[in-house]
């Protein structure tokens, strides 16, 4: 998995800390609900692998683990010696993330989050503007941390699309639908609902291949 902070990164982040007494290490990390990894993934001396401990214990693909995870990175800045947090704050900043430092403290921000989709994806859509609409929409309430408002619009998206394919197969669209109704009646339109599937040549079940799913998903836990 992709990881948002680079270890190069972390690592700079870990020789600032390094120069604290472990109870304020621990207080900047616990604070922000994280537990010292119990096998830390290097050796050195007690403070760094205290430091170490709990940087080994953020999921660094994790959006949610990294957001907290930059708030101890700020803590860490601010009782931290002026050039080695430079360079620790320069590292994010190469990472793609906003540094601001003022005379009130260290904040950072998450870089934003940009939703698209390959060049020509839509193209058979003949109005695919709703689409683009709703992923701008999920972008902005993530960038704002607003989750609520994008799993909300994640979920019009959904609709929206939906209603857009069924309009395109030339399908009626009954605007009172829930969710579910709409996806049914997708799978029939583009002949991949389940009732649809012919018996295999041995009278058994046969498996309806959804065209959006990808071959190794099958060997997946649902």
């Amino acid at each position: 998995m992709w990881e948002l902070v680079s270890r190069r990164t972390r690592t700079a982040f870990r020789e600032v800390g390094s120069g604290f007494v472990l109870r304020v290490i621990n207080n900047i990390w616990q604070d922000e609900g994280f537990a010292p990894n119990p096998d830390p993934q290097w050796s050195g001396g007690e403070r760094r692998n205290s430091y170490q401990a709990y940087l080994d214990a953020v999921d660094w693909s994790d959006q949610a683990h990294v957001v907290r995870a930059l708030r101890a990175f700020e803590r860490t800045a601010e009782l931290g010696e002026l050039e080695q947090h430079h360079e620790a704050l320069a590292g994010l900043e190469r990472d793609g993330f906003k540094v601001h430092v003022a005379l009130s403290g260290v904040r950072i921000e998450m870089p934003p989050v940009a939703l698209s989709l390959r060049e020509g994806a839509l193209a058979a859509l003949a109005d695919p503007a709703a689409v683009h609409e709703g992923l701008d929409c999920i972008s902005r309430a993530v960038d704002d941390g607003d989750y609520a408002q994008a799993i909300g619009s994640a979920k019009e998206l959904v609709e929206s699309t939906a209603k857009l394919v069924l309009r395109s197969c030339g399908e009626l669209v009954d605007d009172k639908d829930d969710l579910p109704a709409l996806v049914s009646k997708v799978q029939r339109a583009l002949d991949v609902h389940p009732s649809s599937a012919r018996p295999g040549p041995d009278n058994s079940d046969a498996v309806k291949k959804d065209p959006g799913r990808r071959d190794d998903d099958h060997d997946r836990p649902g």
